[in-house]
C-alpha cells in the first residue's frame, strides 16, 4: 500500500487515461494502450513466482542506487523489513506504464522501466514475445515506427558535394565504363571510411564496402578489355584454349605468370577456365579470369602485364582473394560479408595502381592537382536503411519478414535503399546493375533452402553423377512449364555440370545450378506450385 501506483482516470475498451504517479496527481493524465484488457485471464500467483520478481526488482535496485548519486536516491528502500509472502486470493490488479523508445541509428528499440529503473530487458523481451503473437499490435507496432521517422526534423537541402578524382589524368574519360566504376567506388568510399557507431551504420559500412570491391572488380575487367583491344589476341591462340581442358589451360597460363614474374600459390586456381569462356573475349564482355589467362599468354615486351609484375609480383594471389570477397557478395552471401576497412582500401589502393600501369595515359605524376570532378549529395544512409526496413515490415508483416534468413533480408533492405535513394532520378541516367544483381541473389538463396529441405526431408534422395540429370530437368520443365528443349534459357542449357553436382548436394553455388537442383529434387506439389504462381519462372 506504500506505492505509488497509477490511478486509472478512464478506460474504454483497450485505451486508458490515468493519473500519472510522476507529475502531480491532480493535474497530469497519461494515456495508453493495454497490451491485456481482459483481468480475468490472469491467474493467482504462486509465492514461488512472487518470490522470484522480488529477488529481479531487488538486485535491479541494488544495482541502481549503487551506481546513482545520494541524492537520486528517490525509491523507498523495500526489502529493509524483510517478512513473509502471503498471497490474497481477492488480489488488486495494477497496470504498468511503459514507453517503446526507438533509437536514432538502430533497428531496435527499448521500454521503459515503470518503477523508474530507467530501462527493462524484461519487459522489452516479453512485448517482443507479444508482438509475435498478436497480429493486431505488431501492425500498431509498425505505424509507430513510421511516426518515429516521420517525426524526424526535415533536413535542410543537402549541399553538393564534389567527389575527387584527382588520381587520374583527364585521359580517365577515354574509358567510360572503367571510370563509373571509380566513381562509384569513389561515392563509397565517402561514407564507408567513417567509423560506424552503432548497428544501422556498422550495416552501411559493410553495404558501402560490398559497393567498393564489387566496382574494384568491374574496373579491372574494363581495363583488361581496353589492353586487349591495345594488343589483339591471335585468333589461332584463342581456337587452341578453346579445343583444351580447363587444367591444360590453367597450366599453360601459370608457366607463362611464372615467367613473368608473377608468384603462383599453392592450389592456384584463378586460371582454370574452360575453353567455351574465351569466346566471350571476342563475343562480347569477358570475365576478369579469361582476360588475365589470355593477357599472360599473349604478353611481349611492351606489354603492360610485364610491369605489373615487376610491380606487384603478388598481384595474382591478390586477384584470387579479391574474387571470392566479390563472388560473396554477388551470391546474396551477405553473412560472409564482414571486410575490414584496411582490407577495402588495400584492394581500392591496388586497383587504382593496376589501372594507372594497364592504361598509362590516365597515370598522373602530379598528384596534387585536381583533374577530375563530379557532383554528389549527402545521402542520410541511416534514415534510409530504417525506412527500408519499415517498408519490408509493411510488405511482409512483423513476423514475415523474420521467415526469411540474413542474406535475404539484406538483400530486400538493399533493393529498397536503392529504390529510395533513386526516387527522385531521371529513369535513363539509373543504372539497374546493382538491384538486378540483389533480386538474382535472392532467387538463388530461395531455390538453395527449399533444395536443402527437399533434401533433409526426403529419407532418400540419390542422383548419381552418371545420371542425366540435364535430360531430366528438360523433361520437367516441358511438362510443367510448357518450354521445349530448343526453347529453354542457354545460360540454363550450359550450367557447369561439376556445380550442378554441388547444388543437388545442397551448396548454394549459383543461380542456374540451384534451379536445375531445384527442379530435379522438388516433388509434385512444389513443381506444381512454382508452374501456378509462376508460370514463366
Amino acid at each position: 500500500d506504500e506505492l505509488q501506483f497509477e490511478r486509472i482516470a478512464n478506460r474504454e475498451g483497450k485505451s486508458i487515461k490515468f493519473y500519472d504517479s510522476r507529475f502531480d496527481r491532480n493535474n497530469s493524465k497519461s494515456f495508453g494502450h493495454l497490451l491485456k484488457h481482459n483481468s480475468y485471464d490472469i491467474k493467482t500467483p504462486s509465492t514461488k513466482e512472487i518470490n522470484k520478481i522480488m529477488n529481479i526488482h531487488q538486485k535491479i535496485h541494488f544495482e541502481y542506487i549503487s551506481s546513482s548519486s545520494k541524492d537520486a536516491r528517490y525509491i523507498p528502500d523495500y526489502f529493509t523489513e524483510g517478512g513473509a509472502i502471503r498471497v490474497n486470493d481477492n488480489y488488486n490488479i495494477h497496470y504498468l506504464y511503459c514507453k517503446v523508445i526507438f533509437q536514432r541509428g538502430s533497428s531496435d528499440f527499448i521500454i521503459t522501466d515503470p518503477f523508474g529503473y530507467g530501462f527493462s530487458s524484461i519487459f522489452k523481451k516479453g512485448y517482443s514475445a507479444y508482438l509475435t503473437i498478436h497480429e493486431f499490435e505488431s501492425d500498431k507496432f509498425i505505424v509507430k515506427q513510421k511516426n518515429a521517422i516521420a517525426k524526424k526534423m526535415d533536413k535542410p537541402i543537402p549541399n553538393k558535394n564534389v567527389i575527387n578524382l584527382s588520381m587520374f589524368t583527364d585521359k580517365i574519360k577515354v574509358y567510360p565504363k572503367v571510370r563509373r566504376a571509380i566513381v562509384k567506388i569513389e561515392k563509397s568510399w565517402k561514407y564507408g571510411k567513417i567509423k560506424p557507431n552503432n548497428s544501422i551504420e556498422k550495416a552501411n559500412q559493410q553495404k558501402n564496402f560490398d559497393t567498393i570491391l564489387i566496382n574494384c572488380y568491374t574496373a579491372l575487367e574494363w581495363s583488361l578489355m581496353a589492353v586487349l583491344n591495345k594488343y589483339p589476341i591471335k585468333p589461332s591462340l584463342i581456337n587452341a584454349l578453346q579445343n583444351n581442358s580447363y587444367k591444360q589451360n590453367s597450366n599453360l597460363a601459370c608457366k607463362f605468370a611464372e615467367k613473368k614474374g608473377y608468384e603462383i600459390p599453392d592450389n592456384f586456381k584463378l586460371l582454370e577456365i574452360a575453353g567455351g569462356k574465351y569466346k566471350a573475349v571476342i563475343s562480347g564482355p569477358a570475365e576478369l579470369q579469361s582476360l588475365i589467362s589470355l593477357s599472360l599468354l599473349s604478353t611481349n615486351n611492351n606489354h603492360p602485364f610485364i610491369l605489373l609484375a615487376e610491380k606487384f609480383p603478388e598481384w595474382l594471389k591478390r586477384m584470387v582473394k579479391l574474387k571470392s570477397l566479390r563472388d560473396a557478395v554477388k551470391h546474396g552471401e551477405h553473412d560472409k560479408s564482414n571486410n575490414t576497412l584496411e582490407e577495402v582500401k588495400l584492394y581500392r589502393t591496388l586497383t587504382y595502381e593496376t589501372i594507372r600501369i594497364l592504361l598509362p595515359e590516365t597515370n598522373i605524376i602530379d598528384r596534387k592537382k585536381d583533374n577530375a570532378k563530379i557532383d554528389d549529395s549527402d545521402f542520410d544512409d541511416e534514415q534510409e536503411r530504417e525506412k527500408a526496413n519499415i517498408q519490408l515490415q509493411t510488405d511482409f508483416g512483423y513476423n514475415g519478414i523474420k521467415i526469411f534468413n540474413h542474406n535475404i533480408q539484406e538483400s530486400l533492405i538493399r533493393i529498397n535503399i536503392f529504390m529510395l535513394e533513386n526516387s527522385s532520378s531521371i529513369i535513363d541516367e539509373i543504372d539497374c546493375s546493382f538491384p538486378i544483381t540483389e533480386i538474382a541473389s535472392i532467387y538463388q538463396n530461395i531455390t538453395n533452402n527449399i533444395v536443402r529441405k527437399q533434401l533433409s526431408n526426403s529419407s532418400k534422395v540419390e542422383i548419381e553423377k552418371n545420371d542425366n540429370f540435364q535430360e531430366k530437368f528438360y523433361k520437367i520443365i516441358e511438362k510443367h512449364f510448357n518450354i521445349s528443349k530448343i526453347e529453354t534459357p542457354q545460360s540454363l542449357c550450359y550450367v557447369n555440370r561439376n556445380r550442378v553436382q554441388q547444388a543437388l548436394s545442397g551448396t548454394n553455388i549459383t543461380l542456374g545450378a540451384n534451379l536445375i537442383a531445384l527442379i530435379n529434387l522438388a516433388n509434385l506439389d512444389i513443381l506444381n506450385s512454382l508452374s501456378r504462381i509462376k508460370p514463366n519462372l
